[in-house]
């Protein structure tokens, strides 16, 4: 596979650049079938499929650089705009509701003027759930250890040293 020194430069350019993982992925492909290596040796080494490799080898052959971004998908186009998307996460993480200590998804849903599952749609994708961490100030200072899961049981004892677990004497009637 011969590549030119544009597309070379292309490729090392999608390797070290912030592209997404899937691109520079098909980029080290490339260039390492370029080196001259068989497609059974750049999978062994890359720890892909075989099949991996010579589909992207092969969409290089016919499409060169346009053959390894991403085609149209089937389904329905995404509706939501990606400025939107990005406002629904700046307001979750910067700022909180009026009347409450976190955002919940019918609260953000109503703030933003879009539905629940929109909100729950996008959270997801990212990773967010406020609902799930602690409110701003709420911060306890004994540490994990020693805070019982159960408020009706106290707190368990943290273990030190093994003497904390095995008793140094036996105890009347019982059983080693």
């Amino acid at each position: 596979m011969n590549l030119t020194e544009q597309e070379r430069q292309t490729l090392d350019g999608w390797i070290r650049s912030p592209t997404p993982e899937p691109m520079a992925l098909r980029a080290q492909i490339v260039l390492a079938c370029a080196e001259g290596h068989t497609n059974t040796a750049v999978a062994t080494q890359m720890h892909i499929s075989r099949a991996t490799v010579t589909k992207w080898r092969t969409r290089f052959l016919s499409h060169r650089l346009n053959g390894l971004r991403d085609q149209p998908r089937p389904g329905r186009p995404r509706t939501i705009p990606p400025d939107l998307v990005d406002a629904v996460i700046k307001a979750t993480v910067q700022t909180t509701p009026d009347h409450d200590i976190r955002w919940s998804t019918r609260s953000m849903g109503e703030a933003m003027g879009m539905s629940a599952s929109t909100i729950s749609r996008i959270w997801r994708a990212r990773g967010l759930a406020p609902h799930r961490e602690k409110p701003a100030g709420s911060s306890i200072d004994e540490p994990p250890e020693t805070q019982s899961r159960c408020p009706s049981r106290p707190a368990a004892r943290p273990i030190r040293s093994a003497s904390d677990v095995v008793p140094s004497e036996k105890a009347p009637g019982a059983q080693l």
